[in-house]
């Protein structure tokens, strides 16, 4: 990602085999912060962590499956300090919910998908249905607006068509 006035956010990582059962993960995250330098920080920080999380579920489930990836922006609604509580509302999260929960969520277009919920904290949201990891990011914590993006795998799947169709749902959260 790359933001005003020379911020940048750059992740990269590999995954290598090494022999029938073992295998090298190589993480690099590299960015320039602007002028909230510790408030973007801790929001980096609190990122890897899920990010990490969301490598291993991809590993567990999806090796190897065909990937077609759907990324959205929120509104600039979406980075009011109630916005997390928004997205947790539209996607029937309640403060009880914790990992293994099941989570519904309608999206036109798409249709019902059922998921699980994978991660959660005051930050991010993991969600992993049949064909897809769904991850909404609550950047709103750390200056940003809240957005989504997923990992998914079905074969079929048409990219633009489902970034349409989770750009208008996020866009309903916070209309």
């Amino acid at each position: 990602m790359q933001g005003p006035d020379g911020w940048f956010n750059n992740l990269e990582y590999v995954v290598e085999a090494r022999d029938e059962s073992t295998a090298v993960v190589r993480y690099v995250r590299a960015g320039v912060f602007a002028d909230d330098w510790d408030n973007q920080y801790d929001g980096a920080s609190n990122h890897t962590d899920f990010y990490l999380h969301s490598l291993g579920q991809y590993v567990r489930y999806f090796a190897g499956k065909p990937i077609t990836y759907a990324s959205v922006e929120g509104r600039e609604s979406s980075s009011s300090p109630q916005a997390m509580g928004m997205l947790r509302s539209a996607l029937g999260i309640t403060s009880g919910t914790a990992v293994g929960d099941a989570a519904s969520v309608e999206v036109p277009g798409i249709g019902t998908v059922d998921a699980i919920v994978d991660y959660i904290n005051d930050w991010f949201i993991g969600l992993r249905a049949e064909n897809a990891l769904l991850r909404f990011y609550g950047r709103n914590a750390f200056g940003g607006n809240v957005d989504a993006a997923h990992h998914l795998f079905a074969a079929d799947t048409d990219g633009d068509a489902a970034t349409a169709a989770w750009q208008a749902w996020l866009a309903g959260v916070f209309a």
